[in-house]
């Protein structure tokens, strides 16, 4: 498990951009390596890995990762330790749900339940996220918070329903909604 390496030893052999999200890995020296290594080894690793991309290995959900002292190591994780010196406590979420985007400014620790608040919607009939429509021709807002499922009420217009489930969403998700008509969008 890759958090039982000390943040020192994830720092020093990666070089993380903070800007970008970006890696790249550190040259290194015989002392850097998990197992002894002899000096025509240290040499013949820094002319094939050193100054290049490091961590680039694209997961089935979009999430970066490499391998680090033969641990998986994620990138987002490794952003964290690199950036702050010690390893996130809880689960880190992108603020922006695209799980390749490392940049610090996207982000931020999260329990599970507010992680996947800010998960995109999984949208059935409707555009929207939180709306279904009813027999009746109707539209039902609900909305999901610790597992448990509210109604919000029912609406002629999937639009009045999207902007009720928004509405419910920012009182009871805060930092964490993830909404239909984020600002300056319309209807």
């Amino acid at each position: 498990m890759i958090s039982d390496l000390a943040p020192s030893i994830i720092k020093s052999l990666l070089r993380y951009n903070p800007e970008t999200g970006l890696f790249l890995w550190e040259p290194r020296t015989a002392d850097m390596f998990e197992r002894p290594c002899t000096e025509k080894e240290v040499r013949r690793w820094n002319t094939r890995y050193a100054e290049q991309p490091a961590l680039t290995t694209i997961g089935k959900k979009g999430y970066l990762y490499g391998e680090v002292w033969q641990r998986y190591c994620a990138a987002h994780r490794a952003a964290w330790v690199c950036f702050y010196g010690e390893w996130p406590v809880l689960q880190l979420d992108h603020w922006n749900t695209v799980t390749g985007d490392n940049r610090i400014e996207n982000l931020r620790q999260a329990t599970q339940s507010q992680n996947l608040m800010n998960r995109l919607p999984q949208r059935g009939t409707t555009r929207f996220c939180g709306i279904t429509q009813l027999p009746s021709g109707n539209w039902a807002a609900s909305i999901t918070v610790d597992r448990n499922r509210s109604y919000i009420g029912t609406y002629n217009t999937p639009e009045r329903a999207a902007r009720a489930y928004d509405k419910a969403a920012i009182r009871l998700h805060g930092e964490f909604a993830r909404i239909n008509f984020p600002e300056g969008t319309a209807p």
